[in-house]
């Protein structure tokens, strides 16, 4: 009886530290086995694919989110539009302009008052009332051919065309009342363009044609 006694303690005693598959070395065991049997199911090529996939995916989505910025990250600043640039001032006024070239001394505001021609040659007297000051202009010339501008017997300026065929007298300062002479001398004459040889095209304008002008501008 004894000994029955020591047999059944030592079979509760096994039963006891056999483990019932609730715990947690059961579990971990279970997980394992199950892994090991998706990977026999879908092979490890699978298993590398999906993880790929998700890296590549989470790269993907890096760059687009840099590229391609949200709506409130997407408005652009706005560049302020530059200023339209101040015309430039005149370089000379009345008695500083004596003498200037005329192209250079950006009078803008330069006005024709007065043209004579002889064939294709023609003279034209220049005003700026904000240079006050006037000039001549001579076009289809000749080299060698002069152009004078005067606005008295003693107080002229004169050109002459060295190359091609259109020269600008100096200027002269002039205030509001003004009569101003320009002519030209074509020395060779011009057959083709209707320029007999001698021809003196001239051209006068005072403060009345500036009115006249501007009135009509």
């Amino acid at each position: 009886m004894a000994g029955d006694a020591q047999g059944t303690d030592a079979a509760a005693g096994g039963a006891a530290q056999e483990p019932d598959g609730s715990g947690a070395p059961g579990a971990a065991g279970a997980l394992r086995a199950d892994r090991r049997s998706w990977v026999r199911r879908h092979g490890p090529e699978t298993l590398i694919g999906a993880v790929a996939v998700t890296i590549v995916g989470a790269v993907a989505s890096a760059v687009l989110g840099v590229l391609l910025p949200g709506e409130d990250d997407g408005k652009a600043a706005a560049v302020p539009s530059a200023s339209p640039a101040s015309p430039a001032s005149p370089a000379c006024g009345g008695e500083t302009c004596r003498g200037l070239d005329p192209k250079e001394s950006r009078c803008d505001d330069a006005r024709t008052l007065a043209e004579g021609e002889a064939g294709v040659m023609r003279v034209e007297v220049r005003h700026s009332k904000e240079c006050k000051a006037v000039w001549g202009k001579l076009t289809g010339a000749r080299p060698g051919d002069p152009v004078t501008v005067s606005t008295s017997p003693t107080d002229r300026q004169r050109a002459e065309v060295a190359t091609g065929r259109t020269k600008y007298t100096p200027m002269l300062p002039v205030g509001d009342t003004f009569d101003v002479q320009v002519c030209a001398v074509s020395r060779a004459g011009d057959p083709e363009g209707g320029v007999p040889k001698g021809a003196e095209p001239c051209a006068g304008a005072d403060q009345d044609d500036l009115a006249r002008v501007v009135g009509a501008g």
